[in-house]
């Protein structure tokens, strides 16, 4: 399952795409790349409103890896290295 979601859809700005794949029966990792034109307080910001919208749908966040900036061979917004973020989440 693949999603990306506009900014106008959050309360952040840029683009990022976020990937669940599915672990075990009910726990999801989560993976999130941010544009790397953000500034660093705006991935912070970012994050913050994924982890929310998580916990909006009943979800609950076991654990985070911050992955950091990694190249890709396909632009992300306008940059090619994107910021990766992963969450290891649990939903009801």
């Amino acid at each position: 399952m693949l999603w990306l979601v506009k900014k106008s859809e959050l309360p952040v700005y840029g683009y990022f795409i976020c990937l669940c794949v599915i672990m075990a029966l009910g726990k999801y990792e989560v993976v999130v790349l941010i544009d790397a034109t953000n500034p660093a307080d705006k991935i912070e910001e970012i994050k913050k409103s994924v982890e929310n919208l998580i916990s909006e749908f009943g979800g609950k966040v076991l654990d985070r890896d911050d992955i950091g900036y990694l190249e890709t061979l396909y632009e992300i917004g306008s940059s090619n290295n994107p910021y990766f973020y992963s969450l290891y989440t649990e939903l009801e």
